[in-house]
């Protein structure tokens, strides 16, 4: 038999497992908290509805703390034709106000490790708003270095590889 290598988590425990799922909203079929596909996460599932109800509110309030650790170049990446180089020493830690389709969208980020003066740099970023792509846009277009391998933010085929010496 073939095997669907593109299934949902929510469709393999759904119907490959069994496994009951809460029914607050038939539509998120129990998914309280998602990640982007193609990338490694958290992700938060409810089986039951008084959870489900529990841990949205939870996210809604913003109780929830959503902390990421991300690769970045250690240089600056010219993601824009008409965009500089900017500033090419990272701070340690600073916060990242930009909006993210019109609405505000705020993050901090901390330096966890630099690696080489030219390579790469392990960032951990908080975010205080939930906006989609949240962490991929602040690295691409707030600190100018996108995620490495983001082929979303980082488009292989411009000059943006060559400005990063590993």
């Amino acid at each position: 038999a073939a095997v669907d290598a593109d299934i949902s988590l929510v469709d393999a425990l759904v119907e490959d497992a069994n496994v009951r799922m809460s029914t607050l909203n038939p539509k998120a079929a129990g998914v309280v908290h998602r990640i982007d596909r193609g990338t490694s996460g958290c992700i938060v599932l409810a089986k039951a509805d008084e959870m489900h109800a529990l841990l949205v509110a939870e996210f809604f309030t913003r109780g929830a703390h959503k902390v990421y650790d991300a690769l970045i170049p250690a240089r600056p990446v010219d993601i824009h034709a008409s965009k500089g180089d900017g500033v090419d020493a990272l701070p340690d830690s600073g916060e990242i106000n930009l909006p993210i389709n019109d609405k505000s969208a705020r993050s901090k980020f901390e330096v966890v490790k630099r690696f080489d003066e030219d390579a790469a740099i392990r960032i951990r970023m908080e975010t205080f708003t939930g906006r989609k792509h949240q962490v991929r846009r602040h690295a691409a277009e707030g600190l100018s270095r996108p995620l490495f391998l983001d082929a979303m933010y980082w488009k292989s085929n411009s000059k943006n590889l060559a400005t990063v010496t590993m």
